[in-house]
């Protein structure tokens, strides 16, 4: 594994993350390579009320499993409303 570039199974991972999110967030994302050799993806979409946004971020170990899914709302203060957890189906306040 590259410590620069995601693997095969991990980029076929990051295409089905970027084709499910808003289509506003398409061009905001952001890949990082975490030290373990997971990923974590990163997408912003702003959100309706002006200067409020969510995040989509996503990680994926080394062998494609996503191992993370979360939505973290921000108002336009930029203060957290809620995490919601994609995998156990949960919304943290």
């Amino acid at each position: 594994m590259s410590n620069t570039l995601p693997n095969p199974v991990q980029q076929k991972n990051i295409e089905r993350f970027r084709n499910k999110i808003p289509s506003n967030a398409k061009e905001n994302i952001g890949i990082y390579i975490l030290p373990n050799g997971s990923v974590a993806v990163q997408a912003t979409s702003p959100g309706k009320v002006p200067g409020s946004k969510a995040v989509y971020e996503k990680q994926i170990d080394v062998n494609g499993k996503t191992i993370q899914y979360t939505k973290t709302t921000y108002d336009p203060q930029d203060e957290i409303v809620h995490v919601k957890d994609k995998i156990n189906i949960r919304t943290y306040p």
